[in-house]
């Protein structure tokens, strides 16, 4: 949605969005974070994000335009407590947040990603894999097996 001109049609006709965006991408194993821009660096940015049990996005920023360079536009929950306890300590669940809206991709941009259900690590315990779907705050409730993951 911040990055494919064929799903996000606003990334060219938006004077606001056509500059792109800024992905913060950790890698969870080392603890470390790199920071690469779109379009310029996607190619770099799929090579990282395609490895999702490594590397993941924790944010996304605006470069250019409306709203301020330091505000994050997305933030994704990158934590995995496994890592940092040693073992298995439950609550892996992913979570997201994302703003929409004047000089963002407009809400439906925001969604069409979704309607391919992609698959995700989550659900109960972290041991299943399941569809993501996007919610409103007031609808992410869990159901069956503490998913799907929202």
């Amino acid at each position: 949605m911040f990055a494919d001109p064929f799903n996000t049609a606003g990334l060219i006709i938006d004077s606001g969005l056509h500059d792109g965006f800024r992905f913060e991408v950790w890698d969870i194993r080392k603890h470390k974070k790199v920071f690469l821009n779109a379009p310029e660096e996607m190619y770099d940015l799929l090579a990282l994000i395609g490895s999702k049990s490594r590397y993941v996005i924790k944010r996304v920023f605006p470069k250019e335009g409306k709203l301020p360079k330091e505000e994050a536009v997305a933030a994704i929950s990158t934590e995995k407590l496994y890592e940092i306890a040693g073992e298995y300590v439950g609550k892996d669940d992913p979570v997201a947040l994302v703003r929409a809206q004047s000089g963002l991709p407009a809400l439906g941009e925001v969604l069409e990603p979704f309607a391919f259900p992609h698959l995700v690590s989550g659900w109960m315990r972290g041991s299943h894999n399941g569809p993501l779907m996007p919610v409103g705050f007031q609808d992410a409730r869990c159901t069956r097996f503490d998913g799907p993951p929202r």
